[in-house]
């Protein structure tokens, strides 16, 4: 088991004070004395949440709690059985990975976030929708137009919604701000099902989830945020926009269609 009072951030002096005073490991027994790097091998965004992440050391079929993952430069020392497996088990919302703590090999990793895979967000030059004109019963007629200067595109192992992503697989995220109710008189509707492609090796596929919420900043509007489950190992994507939808008249409820599709808005990224 971890040794009470043997852990924490790495003093020297202090250290070597409280090793000096163990008593000698009880028979079949042995110490594991583990410090825990201050500069990783690789650099995936970390952040320390105790909430949101649990630890605990297995040795054989015994399982020790500890109160949180181990931070950088920490160190402990356990008493372990001679030659018995012990490892180190860190749970991030519901995706645990271990450290065995004898050689510092992975266990069961996330792949995703030891093989070099670009995870970040790009901003990409947005679009803009003028004068698209909308038809209803009896000729009558509105025009409406929609812009968004700057939209993101986001690769990553983990979102808040979905979870781990499936080994082999990561998510792109798409986010753009549409418009939505914003207008004084009607809504436009964006018509999900047909609006987003993402084409990637020579196939094209439609978002596996969307989710909304109110845009802050302009009273009506709403952030889009489309999800693609994609392979890892693929860095090259090509999305494709339209915003196929319907306008409908907020007092009258009646709806008027779009007299033509708009142009395509396209965007090409690599991670």
């Amino acid at each position: 088991m971890p040794v009470p009072g043997i852990r924490g951030s790495a003093d020297q002096a202090s250290l070597s004070a409280e090793l000096g005073a163990l008593a000698p490991a009880a028979p079949g027994s042995e110490f594991l004395f583990v410090q825990f790097a201050t500069q990783a091998d690789y650099l995936a965004d970390f952040s320390h949440d105790g909430l949101a992440a649990t630890a605990w050391i297995e040795v054989g079929t015994e399982r020790i709690e500890l109160s949180e993952p181990p931070d950088n430069a920490d160190f402990l020392v356990a008493s372990v059985p001679v030659g018995e497996p012990a490892v180190l088990w860190v749970d991030d919302m519901g995706r645990a990975q271990g450290l065995d703590l004898r050689t510092g090999e992975r266990i069961d990793p996330v792949a995703a976030y030891y093989g070099e895979l670009g995870f970040w967000t790009d901003e990409l030059e947005g679009f803009e929708y003028l004068d698209v004109r909308f038809v209803g019963d009896g000729g009558w007629w509105w025009t409406a137009g929609c812009h968004d200067r700057i939209v993101e595109l986001t690769r990553s192992a983990w979102t808040a919604d979905r979870g781990w992503a499936p080994e082999g697989s990561v998510y792109l995220s798409f986010q753009f701000r549409w418009c939505d109710a914003s207008y004084q008189d009607v809504i436009w509707t964006l018509d999900t099902d047909r609006a987003l492609l993402l084409e990637t090796a020579g196939e094209y596929r439609v978002p596996d989830g969307w989710a909304t919420e109110p845009y802050v900043g302009t009273p009506g509007s709403t952030t889009y945020t489309a999800v693609f489950e994609v392979p890892a190992d693929v860095a090259d994507f090509h999305l494709v926009f339209v915003p196929a939808g319907e306008l409908v008249e907020k007092d009258s409820g009646e709806v008027f269609l779009q007299e033509t599709m708009p142009a395509i808005t396209e965007w090409a990224v690599s991670f």
